[in-house]
Order: structure tokens, then sequence, then C-alpha cells
């Protein structure tokens, strides 16, 4: 004998399942989904965490233009003082 449910309770059956799951791996992960205030404090966590990234990915970009910048100012500096000392030395 074959049960057959229909499509809305499928979807409350799956919705009910993934619920339990994920509220059962945030629980071992130790927040509580039923207390509003862990909910906030781990969103802030994570605006936090999203802000330091972005920092970062900020100080590593600006430390690549300061390097380039440098290596360029030094490449000029080389070739201004080979033509110099190429004209002292013809000159």
């Amino acid at each position: 004998m074959t049960e057959t449910i229909s499509k809305d309770e499928a979807q409350r059956i799956a919705k009910q399942a993934a619920h339990e799951a994920v509220s059962e791996l945030l629980l071992r992960l130790g927040i509580d989904v039923n207390d509003a205030d862990e909910i906030r404090s781990m969103q802030a966590d994570l605006i936090y965490i999203r802000q330091q990234r972005k920092a970062a990915e900020q100080v590593g970009a600006n430390v690549r233009r300061v390097a380039l910048g440098a290596f360029v100012t030094g490449l000029i500096s080389l070739v201004i003082t080979g033509i110099t000392q190429y004209f002292r030395q013809t000159g």
C-alpha cells in the first residue's frame, strides 16, 4: 500500500526538515536560533568580519600601488642618472 502526499504537504515537510537541520547545525556551532540577541550578535560579528576583509583588501591594493610607484620612481631615477653620467663623460 503506497501513500501519496500532496505537493503542499511535501513542501511543508521539506521546509520543516531544513529548518530543523539548520537549527541543529547552528546550535552545534554555539548559536541559539531562538535567542534574538544571540542572532543580532552573530550578525554584528559577520558585519565586522566583512569590514575587516574589505579593509585588508584595500591595504593590499595600496601596498601594491606604493610598491609599483617606488619601482617606477627608482627606474626613472636610474635612467636619469645614467643619462647625466653619459653626458658628463662625453662632454
